[in-house]
């Protein structure tokens, strides 16, 4: 390990619980360390999701965008959040992910993708006293909830999500709540250890997750080792 690498490690230990998401994400870039339990976490957040709008498809599987044949398209509803948190997901796991397009229309035309919104993040229902300043759906005026077929049979994200972002009543969402939700509508389900709503919606363990799923197969099961191959093998 270089000298970067272990200032890097050092300042990780001791101030990645207060770093802002761009900061942290430059950190962990720096020496990429994949922990040993991320499999795990994946097994549970991406493959048998308890509590998100990922559950219930595909269990077991292997889930996400299948960015190896095609990029998604997105259109960012010219959001600078938007497109500075596409930039740095890109950047710091290290592939393309997104295709922008000029319009919501291109988006629905393609068949898969994601839109942006803003004032659409309606809060869940049954907590009538906790306001959401982002969420991602099938249909911003429903609320959150995922359409039906958004994941085929082989595990592969293949549909329309809309991000939607700050309050209908005004609040705005932080950047680290848009990557968080571009977290989600990249496969990530469950929350988990910073990536959750009241602590850090997208801190440092943040990256080496979302790093690994991608480096999985889609549609390959969690429960056997071919899941743990990488796409590149």
């Amino acid at each position: 390990m270089n000298a970067i690498a272990r200032a890097a490690e050092a300042i990780e230990k001791r101030l990645a619980p207060h770093l802002p998401c761009g900061v942290a994400a430059f950190l962990w870039s720096i020496r990429r360390h994949i922990p040993a339990d991320v499999d795990e976490v994946l097994s549970q957040i991406n493959g048998l999701p308890k509590e998100s709008s990922l559950r219930g498809f595909a269990p077991g599987l292997v889930k996400r965008w299948e960015v190896e044949n095609a990029l998604i398209p997105v259109y960012a509803n010219h959001d600078p959040r938007a497109l500075e948190a596409m930039e740095l997901i890109e950047k710091t796991v290290g592939r393309d992910f997104f295709r922008l397009c000029s319009s919501e229309s291109e988006v629905k035309d393609a068949k898969r993708g994601v839109i942006f919104t803003k004032g659409q993040a309606a809060g869940d229902p049954s907590k009538p006293d906790m306001i959401a300043t982002g969420n991602v759906s099938g249909d911003p005026l429903k609320g959150p909830g995922w359409p039906h077929d958004i994941v085929d049979a082989n595990g592969v994200i293949s549909g329309v999500l809309w991000v939607n972002l700050d309050s209908p009543t005004g609040k705005l969402a932080t950047f680290e709540v848009v990557v968080h939700e571009l977290g989600h509508a990249l496969g990530l389900g469950d929350h988990f250890h910073d990536f959750c709503d009241f602590k850090r919606a997208a801190g440092f363990g943040f990256w080496p997750v979302l790093t690994r799923l991608y480096a999985l197969r889609p549609g390959a099961s969690y429960s056997s080792d071919n899941a743990y191959r990488s796409v590149s093998d």
